[in-house]
């Protein structure tokens, strides 16, 4: 198979973000009270942290729990960059 470059972009005149306006919404106190109360139970904890802390869904996911501590309605995380 040979490539053929092309001279130009075949992209041309297609903008970005064509959904329209970025939105931030915030869950009020009662969706959030259902969507916990709806939820599974092992599904809870997460999303609890997740409300709480407002990490990203591959950051909650993805954490292994290692070097956490929770103690006195307080909990950190030692974290290696």
């Amino acid at each position: 198979m040979r490539w053929e470059w092309v001279s130009t972009t075949p992209f041309r005149g297609i903008t970005l973000n064509q959904e329209g306006e970025e939105r931030v919404r915030w869950l009020t106190d009662e969706e959030e009270a259902r969507l916990v109360a709806t939820a599974a139970p092992w599904l809870r904890e997460f999303i609890l942290v997740g409300l709480d802390t407002g990490l990203r869904r591959s950051n909650l996911v993805g954490s292994s729990g290692r070097g956490c501590t929770s103690r006195a309605r307080s909990s950190w995380c030692r974290v290696s960059s």
